[in-house]
């Protein structure tokens, strides 16, 4: 078990070399104790647990009795940061791994919205509680909004504005979507952007007077530009039945 501990312990010090004293003197206080088994085990399991915090606070996902951590900041490995369609087929299988969860923990600061909008759906299906562990910004805030219970870090801040799209991402769309929806011309892709696009902003209204938000706060999440951003306060928050606990 001890030999086991310290090849664990030299992992870390290679990954983390700013804990390295840390870690110098968890295994000094290892021999220290060397005769006392009790405070030997119980210093075990602390570094155990600090060590899969450290662990678990690098990933992506991960699980903790009923919650699913999420925080879309995490890089993966392919470079890419931010909400993605790659996080919804992970989203689904944790869920599906681990019948007990009931809770989401979320930190991002925006992504795909369309990816976005999937992974509010399983949130949905699963009538799962959400929680700001970080901030919450622009397309993350409708994965907040997806839960049944919606809790928050006193520190922590959810960020609305306008939805961005890029000349490049058009592009991209339009040539994708050109055959299966019948494009005959970029005009007719501009016409069908402008339908969907109400039609969006229709469902989000429905489905944001379902669970008690004003016309006003409504409103209110459109005006900020898209290179700015509005974080109402917690208070602000609890009045509108944002955060309901």
């Amino acid at each position: 078990i001890l030999m086991t501990f310290i090849f664990t312990i030299v992992k870390y010090v290679i990954k983390k070399n700013w804990l390295v004293i840390d870690y110098i003197d968890i295994v000094e206080t290892m021999f220290f104790y060397r005769r006392n088994y009790i405070k030997f085990f119980k210093i075990l399991i602390l570094t155990y647990i600090f060590l899969a915090i450290q662990t678990n606070a690098e990933e992506r996902f991960f699980v903790t009795n009923e919650t699913l951590f999420y925080n879309s900041e995490i890089e993966t490995s392919n470079g890419s940061f931010g909400i993605i369609f790659e996080d919804i087929d992970d989203f689904k299988m944790l869920l599906e791994q681990n019948l007990d969860i009931t809770k989401v923990s979320l930190t991002s600061y925006g992504g795909f919205v369309e990816a976005a909008y999937e992974i509010a759906d399983l949130i949905l299906d699963y009538n799962l509680d959400t929680h700001l562990e970080g901030d919450c910004e622009s397309a993350c805030t409708i994965l907040f909004l997806a839960g049944n219970k919606r809790t928050a870090k006193e520190d922590s801040k959810l960020g609305f504005h306008q939805t961005s799209y890029s000349e490049e991402s058009a592009k991209e769309e339009y040539e994708s979507m050109k055959d299966e929806m019948n494009f005959n011309s970029p005009f007719a892709y501009a016409a069908w952007v402008l339908e969907d696009t109400q039609e969006m902003i229709l469902n989000d209204l429905y489905f944001y007077q379902g669970i008690g938000m004003s016309l006003d706060f409504f409103i209110k999440t459109l005006e900020a530009p898209s290179d700015e951003m509005w974080y109402p306060d917690h208070s602000y928050l609890r009045e509108e039945g944002i955060i309901t606990d």
